[in-house]
């Protein structure tokens, strides 16, 4: 038993630190190297546990978990997202989880195998969010899934040490308003995954991340059009009315930096090398005689823009 939450704490821990990296680094914040921070976290909270078991009680991270899982279901509904909550809630998981490891040291004589299934529970984690995420999950989901499994380890591990008979019965509430809040914690995951399911078209992750399409409507609610996102930054829309189609909206509007520049060349012998495809807004400034070509190394792109 010891060595199956061993593994999977350690397992928890390393998805995590993989998801919350992906999340802030690809859908958040694109900022080069900012992966060293959760790296950062989640090899300090381990230094942390494993240097005196005096760093972790289970009372106080036991409510900074609550409080850090109850700010990233908030955080996932606002539209503006910043990573000072994740890197947050990622150490504080990590801290937990740790913690607990320190927990179950076993006796010495059976310390090859505790360590094989921490080094083992790390490989897998690792493998979940790097090779079997992107094939099951359209999205960053795997996020939702360490959360989940954070709070039901946790839970697992307050049911599975005995204490005194008189204290039984604040054992067994506390647990059982654990587990409300875990319940609570995944139909909040759940309907935080599927908000927008009413209006994507379609969605596809790969290597590079996530896209999204999916159909809105105009204020006044009367000229339908397509929205292309890559996790959370738009990068282009078209009306699907036949007039309005051909016009070049969002950013690349005819007064936007990239449209004055188009504007300030001759039409109808411009050689134009343009890096990124997008939604293909920029072909709208093409006219008869033109050479547009676009660069895009994601065949997803290609695909939705078509």
């Amino acid at each position: 038993h010891t060595r199956l939450v061993s593994d999977w704490s350690s397992d928890v821990c390393s998805s995590g630190l993989l998801a919350t990296t992906n999340k802030i680094c690809q859908d958040v914040a694109v900022i080069p190297f900012l992966w060293v921070l959760p790296l950062a976290l989640y090899l300090l909270s381990f230094i942390i546990c494993f240097d005196s078991p005096r760093w972790y009680k289970r009372l106080p991270f036991g409510l900074a978990l609550g409080a850090a899982l109850g700010g990233v279901c908030w955080v996932l509904f606002q539209q503006n997202q910043t990573i000072d909550v994740f890197v947050a809630a990622l150490f504080v998981c990590c801290m937990v989880c740790h913690g607990e490891l320190y927990r179950l040291k076993p006796d010495p004589r059976h310390l090859t195998g505790y360590y094989l299934m921490i080094a083992a529970g790390g490989a897998l984690g690792g493998l979940f969010v790097a090779v079997i995420a992107p094939l099951v999950f359209t999205d960053y989901f795997e996020l939702h899934s360490g959360l989940l499994l954070c709070g039901l380890l946790f839970l697992a591990v307050c049911l599975r040490r005995p204490i005194p008979s008189r204290f039984a019965w604040l054992r067994w509430a506390v647990c059982g308003l654990w587990a409300v809040g875990v319940a609570a914690l995944g139909v909040t995951l759940w309907v935080q995954a599927h908000r927008l399911a009413n209006v994507t078209v379609s969605r596809l992750r790969n290597f590079y991340g996530v896209l999204t399409l999916s159909k809105h409507y105009t204020s006044d609610a009367n000229t339908p059009y397509f929205q292309l996102t890559h996790g959370r930054t738009e990068h282009g829309l078209q009306f699907l009315d036949p007039v309005r189609a051909a016009w070049p909206t969002a950013y690349y509007s005819e007064g936007s930096g990239v449209g004055r520049a188009l504007s300030a060349l001759p039409a109808g012998s411009r050689r134009i090398g343009l890096v990124g495809l997008g939604a293909g807004t920029l072909a709208a400034y093409g006219h008869a005689g033109d050479y547009l070509r676009f660069y895009e190394i994601n065949p997803d792109v290609v695909q939705l823009a078509n």
